[in-house]
């Protein structure tokens, strides 16, 4: 038998996987921390690891009631994270802005309620600014949607989204990495990347998206609403936020092209040690023509195309030196197949190895296969490879392969290829896995070389 100290240890690396597990289950850890007291600490840092707060809807409360229990929500709330032994345990706070569904279950010791005291409506509770202002200041992470800081702003103090913003981020000391959503009203007298340059000036990961400028100028009006940004961030004499990792999505076609004229040439981001970046593939075209932003690939070591949504897009070896890893998300034939072609002939290894990450997305949007059956699954596997011309693709990426293997092997480097289908879970047997690439790429599955990868969405970018 194993001594009590080794089941311990055992039993926190057990923990330890299941939660850092991209899916893993909440109520699995809370069970565990049930077990016993020297299983506790390591759970509570778990559960209490990111800490969502936004709107609840809960069910089976009419909304008379409601003042009552958005007094208690929230205090019990407030009491909980602000014990030392929890508050330790908070590294990220995500700010919601959709309704999540709960359920209220009133105490046990409370007297069973006859049938017309039972309550019968639903409402939703918000949280007070109280929520937001605990003492998080060890924060690593914050994931915030606009929508959530307006709604706040609106019910509480009045104060603007702006500030209310500002004070976020300055409760923070120690915050590294900052996603904001859903910011529709990025307009002249908004510059937000001044503003977390000056309020988050440790940051090294800054994803946005779902970004738009409104309203609408000409041109001539933008250069000056750059001019006069530029010179108020310099007369602040700050240093540009230093990022490690940048990632763009999402944003608004219409009116101001927001990446190219306002986040790429900002002066408080400086993009020269910039090693993570993922953007739309029609944007980074954009950003190489005529040199502009020729350092934005030089160290980079991982590139994500967040969108290959166009045939032009080259990569060269010149233009990105380091890079180790691609990840490119797909939905249409014809710029894959363009790009594969163009890698074959133009793509020439200098010192390291390049892993390839090819992403298929359906089209109308990703499917969660945990609500489609196998018989099912599988017809949405045939039309997704006849609407690809799989053998089409599946001859260029065989061509590529084996260039691939050829110049790595002179290099002594190693050569990766992986294929995911975005709403394919990995909880497939590794049979069908094999199964479902030796039929939709026969050639560059028989080259030994080509692999299946588990599903990789975008969300650990915003993790």
């Amino acid at each position: 038998m194993l001594p009590a100290f080794s089941k311990i240890v055992y039993a926190h690396e057990a923990i330890e996987q299941l939660g850092f597990a991209r899916l893993y289950s909440f109520p699995t850890i809370k069970s565990c921390s049930l077990v016993c007291k020297a299983w506790l600490p390591r759970c509570r840092y778990h559960l209490y690891r990111i800490v969502r707060i936004g709107p609840r809807r809960v069910n089976g409360i009419e909304k008379e009631r409601m003042p009552y229990f958005l007094r208690k929500f929230d205090s019990a709330f407030c009491h909980t994270f602000k014990q030392p032994q929890i508050k330790c345990c908070v590294q990220g706070l995500t700010l919601e802005s959709h309704v999540r569904d709960v359920s209220y279950a009133p105490s046990r010791l409370a007297p069973t309620p006859t049938l017309h005291e039972l309550p019968k409506g639903r409402a939703v509770i918000r949280p007070s600014t109280s929520s937001i202002d605990l003492p998080f200041q060890p924060l690593t992470f914050i994931r915030a949607h606009w929508k959530f800081i307006e709604s706040l702003v609106e019910e509480h103090d009045g104060m603007s989204d702006f500030k209310f913003f500002e004070r976020i981020l300055d409760r923070t000391q120690t915050l590294d990495h900052l996603v904001v959503e859903g910011y529709w009203q990025f307009h002249m007298r908004r510059d937000i990347l001044r503003t977390i340059a000056v309020h988050a000036p440790g940051l090294k990961t800054l994803c946005l998206s779902e970004f738009r400028w409104f309203p609408s100028f000409s041109h001539l009006v933008l250069e000056d609403i750059f001019d006069e940004w530029m010179v108020a961030f310099v007369s602040l004499n700050i240093p540009p936020l230093k990022l490690d990792r940048l990632c763009l999505q999402k944003f608004s076609s219409k009116g101001t092209n927001l990446i190219q004229m306002v986040v790429l040439p900002s002066p408080c981001l400086d993009l020269r040690a910039l090693r993570y970046l993922a953007m739309p593939a029609k944007d980074l075209c954009t950003a190489f023509i005529g040199g502009r932003f020729a350092d934005l690939g030089k160290e980079l070591i991982h590139l994500t195309i967040t969108d290959l949504n166009t045939s032009n897009f080259r990569l060269r070896s010149d233009t990105f030196p380091k890079l180790r890893e691609l990840q490119i998300f797909v939905k249409e034939e014809s710029p894959l197949l363009h790009f594969i072609q163009d890698l074959t002939k133009h793509w020439f290894p200098t010192s390291t190895s390049l892993d390839l990450h090819i992403n298929f997305e359906e089209k109308g949007g990703n499917k969660d296969s945990t609500l489609q059956e196998p018989g099912q699954l599988d017809n949405i596997l045939t039309d997704m490879l006849e609407e690809l011309s799989a053998s089409v693709v599946d001859l260029a990426l065989c061509i590529l392969i084996r260039k691939m293997s050829r110049l790595y092997e002179n290099t002594k480097n190693a050569f990766g290829f992986y294929c995911s289908m975005d709403f394919i879970q990995a909880a497939g047997t590794s049979q069908m896995q094999r199964d479902f690439m030796r039929k939709a790429f026969p050639q560059s599955f028989a080259t030994g070389c080509l692999h299946w990868r588990e599903r990789r969405s975008l969300e650990w970018w915003f993790e």
